[in-house]
């Protein structure tokens, strides 16, 4: 009899409940589409609701970001009760962001301080975006590091998307002047903040990148991955060899 009035109990919790998908890779503005879509909130209210909502210690406050909290609204399956108001969906969404960040370090054996957790965040979202599976993230993650030893404009192609506000297939070089703290190929360091919420696997391979001394990627098509290599000439011969 307890069984069965459990069973009862969860079914009426299950029946009070909307069930959220947030991809990830998905950017606020994409977040609050999705939240508006499963009628838990308006899209307007969402998105004043993270413009307010008071900033965990390890995010950085900042007029020139787009939205501040941009990259911590962890992608996942969520159950938010029906009368969730959006400060509720936030504050969820950050405590698994925590929670899947604590994990990673503990697997990997480490510790992050928190005031360089934005900073991995940032790497994390853009190898999120520019990676085409989970297995070239760490190669990805090591590019933007070698670049950024060197003093190397990351020139990463997401990072313009997302200050343009709008997805575009094919960038021209107007497109590439845009002037913005999110821009890579005008700023010599990492954007201002992160352009989308990254996954577990791309936090990790932020956290972990491959050693290796490659400074170029570009994507090909036929293969539907990213090519790797050091030499400036391999890689304009391979624009070539690709079609660009």
């Amino acid at each position: 009899m307890s069984a069965f009035l459990d069973i009862i109990s969860r079914g009426n919790e299950k029946g009070n409940s909307i069930r959220v998908t947030i991809p990830e890779g998905f950017d606020v503005e994409k977040i609050a589409k999705t939240i508006e879509e499963s009628g838990l909130s308006t899209y307007d209210e969402f998105i004043n609701a993270i413009k307010t909502y008071p900033l965990p210690e390890y995010i950085t406050s900042s007029s020139e970001k787009k939205y501040n909290l941009e990259g911590f609204l962890f992608p996942d399956t969520y159950e938010f009760k029906k009368d969730s108001a959006p400060e509720d969906i936030i504050r969820i969404m950050l405590t698994r962001f925590e929670e899947v960040l604590q994990e990673i370090t503990n697997d990997q054996n480490t510790q992050i301080p928190k005031e360089e957790i934005e900073r991995y965040i940032i790497m994390a979202s853009m190898i999120e975006k520019e990676a085409k599976n989970t297995e070239e993230m760490s190669t990805i993650a090591s590019v933007i590091n070698n670049r950024l030893q060197i003093s190397m404009k990351l020139q990463i192609d997401a990072t313009v998307i997302y200050a343009l506000g709008e997805h575009k297939e094919i960038l021209t070089y107007n497109d590439l002047d845009i002037v913005s703290p999110y821009n890579t190929y005008i700023i010599d360091t990492l954007p201002i903040g992160p352009i989308a919420s990254p996954g577990r696997e791309a936090i990790r391979a932020a956290l972990n990148p491959k050693t290796t001394d490659y400074i170029y990627y570009l994507y090909n098509p036929e293969a539907g991955n990213h090519y790797f290599t050091n030499d400036y000439n391999d890689f304009l011969q391979k624009k070539k060899e690709f079609g660009y």
